[in-house]
């Protein structure tokens, strides 16, 4: 199963739920952790953006209603980087549902 991400270090028990250019959300089904994988064509290292698939629902839906209610999707500066506002807004936001760690790798995952 899902052959097209072979590797050393790619493990059975991690299931693709999507991707992000090509990098792969992935589904452990040891823990339920969601993980997030930047990888080249044959390293995968990975890191924890939730607990669970509810978690990552909750903190998608924090970023939509960020993203197009808050910031009318003018989330970038006139150097096209992410603003810092939107990072502030959306950061302030996750506590509520992340931990610290995958709060910063959530956040890393969406908007670089």
């Amino acid at each position: 199963m899902q052959n097209c991400y072979q590797s050393e270090n790619w493990k059975d028990t991690w299931f693709v739920i999507a991707d992000i250019h090509s990098d792969p959300l992935i589904l452990d089904s040891r823990n339920g952790k969601i993980l997030f994988s930047r990888h080249d064509m044959s390293n995968f290292t990975s890191v924890e953006i939730a607990n669970n698939f509810d978690e990552f629902l909750n903190s998608l839906k924090i970023y939509v209603f960020e993203y197009y209610i808050v910031f009318n999707e003018k989330i970038l500066d006139e150097t096209y980087e992410v603003k810092n506002e939107f990072v502030k807004a959306l950061r302030n936001k996750l506590q509520k549902v992340l931990n610290p760690t995958q709060i910063s790798n959530f956040i890393y995952t969406l908007t670089y």
